[in-house]
């Protein structure tokens, strides 16, 4: 019976290249480890004193998210604070509703430098 003599894909967590010297590069499965900037009232207000706000993957330490945010925008990070939202699941008349768990980050960058979340030229 073929159905049970399937075999099962493999999946690795790293993907491999090879560079033209003919050396491999290994690269973790993540993409990604910052989703979007959060653009609110708030965000916008902390903008002002160089502090930016970022959704982030919930799996992602402060650390890895910091480094991929001063890589992106080209920006030195001087403080970074993490903050992990539980999503609740209300109920009103039979039925269920809720929102989602989310984990945002709040970079402080160094004076002088910015970082244009407003995609505008």
């Amino acid at each position: 019976m073929a159905l049970f003599n399937k075999k099962q894909q493999t999946v690795s967590k790293t993907t491999s290249q090879t560079k033209s010297d003919g050396s491999l590069t290994h690269k973790p499965a993540r993409f990604g480890a910052v989703l979007r900037p959060r653009v609110t009232e708030k965000a916008f207000r902390v903008a002002e004193h160089n502090q930016y706000v970022f959704d982030i993957d919930r799996s992602v330490s402060k650390q890895e998210a910091a480094k991929q945010i001063a890589a992106l925008y080209g920006v030195t990070v001087v403080r970074s604070q993490v903050v992990r939202t539980k999503g609740v699941k209300p109920s009103l008349r039979g039925l269920a509703g809720g929102s989602v768990s989310y984990k945002k980050i709040i970079i402080t960058v160094a004076k002088g430098q910015q970082i244009d979340i407003t995609g505008k030229a």
